[in-house]
Formats: structure tokens, C-alpha cells, sequence
């Protein structure tokens, strides 16, 4: 904005803000952010890579790969049950871990513990 002023030409400018830059950091460090609240807000920037060569199945594999085509499809339903299951052996009795599956601080935890005896 320009204006005159007791004869002088006096020039306003206004503040230009820097620009934005897109930095990557790591999924730890994302999760620590999350964690300590220091998150405000997560931009998720899908990089494409155009690949101009293909590159040639050798004719080796290619022919094991069309013998076997029944094998080598996707699959579209769950496989089929077979005579062994498959299982992790417990000892008899026993019961699930019981952990919590949030972290609480020592006076957050004191809090909880003693509104629940309150309510027992």
C-alpha cells in the first residue's frame, strides 16, 4: 500500500509467512509425538514412483510359475481346514496375562484404584 504523507511517498508491506515445508520423520518418532500430546496435526503424503522398465520373469521361473498357476493365484477365501491344527499349549488351568493396555501416570493410576474401592 503506498500513500503520501507531508509530501513523502511512505510504502506499506505487508509480512509474508515462510513456507511450509513437508518434513518425513520416522513411525517412532511419529508415536512419540502421539504420545506426549505434541501432535497437531499429521499430513500423510503418498509418494509415487513411475517405473519405466519392466523387468522380464526369467523363462525358467515363468515355466514353473503357468505348471503350477493353481498355486501361484491369489487367494479369495481362507485355506482349508487340515487334520492338524495348529495351537500353543497352555498349562492346564491357567489363566490369560492381565496387563493393563494403557500406560497410566503413578497419581492418574491412585486415582482410579481408589474410585473403584469407593464403588466396590
Amino acid at each position: 500500500m503506498t500513500f503520501t504523507e507531508d509530501g513523502r511517498s511512505i510504502t506499506l508491506k505487508g509480512l509474508h509467512a515462510p513456507a511450509r515445508e513437508v518434513n518425513t520423520i520416522s513411525a517412532t518418532k511419529a508415536h512419540k509425538f502421539a504420545k506426549g500430546n505434541k501432535v497437531w496435526a499429521f499430513v500423510l503424503v503418498e509418494q509415487h514412483q513411475h517405473i519405466d522398465k519392466y523387468v522380464a520373469v526369467p523363462e525358467q521361473i515363468l515355466h514353473i510359475i503357468l505348471q503350477y498357476k493353481d498355486i501361484f493365484q491369489t487367494p479369495i477365501v481362507l485355506p482349508p481346514h487340515r487334520i492338524h491344527d495348529h495351537a500353543i499349549p497352555l498349562y492346564p488351568g491357567s489363566v490369560p496375562v492381565n496387563s493393563k493396555p494403557y500406560h497410566y501416570s503413578p497419581r492418574h493410576k491412585t486415582e482410579i484404584e481408589q474410585q473403584v474401592q469407593e464403588l466396590l
